[in-house]
């Protein structure tokens, strides 16, 4: 897991995000996911596995996304949405889903919005009661099957890679994935 905290004016909230596997119920829940955010009184994002490796751009997009929602400036009208759409990179709710939910699976990576007063490692073990999880993973190395996988989630071609400034794939990779998500509020 790892956690970081974005303030709103004099309010703070607490991101925490984890990579949960072995999950019985997760395509349920992915399914009924107003259930589940219920259930935990919080608001919770379930995205693909192989955006673990990415923290950077996690907390960019993250911030990015509750920034833009609490100024009244986001592009929906929940909170869970405005975070999916930034990590997405679109404004799309239906393309979004397609390109970072995952589907069929029982691995994800899980997004919790807390208030500064929970407890994040509660939060995180009743999630995986709920989902029915093997473990909670604090760490996913990224590979050379993972990096070309999101590269071809995100339509980044080889060429664009190739002329970002990075000392190697995965960070060129991660600096693409910034822009895609910094291009979400100047392109209406």
């Amino acid at each position: 897991m790892f956690s970081f905290v974005v303030k709103i004016g004099d309010k703070e909230k607490l991101v925490c995000i984890c990579l949960v596997k072995d999950c019985l119920k997760l395509t349920y829940y992915l399914e009924n996911i107003r259930e589940l955010e219920e259930n935990m009184n919080t608001t919770l994002i379930i995205v693909r596995k192989e955006l673990a490796p990415f923290r950077r751009f996690l907390r960019i997009a993250c911030t990015n996304a509750i920034n833009k929602f609490f100024s009244k400036q986001g592009i929906a009208k929940k909170l869970s949405i405005e975070i999916l759409l930034n990590i997405a990179g679109t404004r799309q709710i239906k393309e979004a889903i397609r390109r970072v939910v995952p589907a069929d699976e029982s691995e994800a990576l899980t997004i919790a919005i807390l208030s500064r007063s929970e407890n994040p490692l509660e939060i995180l073990e009743r999630l995986k009661g709920m989902l029915e999880c093997g473990e909670i993973c604090y760490r996913i190395q990224a590979d050379q099957f993972i990096l070309e996988r999101i590269a071809e989630i995100y339509n980044i071609s080889r060429e664009e890679i190739e002329c970002t400034y990075a000392g190697d794939f995965l960070e060129a990779l991660e600096k693409c994935l910034i822009l895609r998500t910094a291009m979400l509020y100047l392109i209406k």
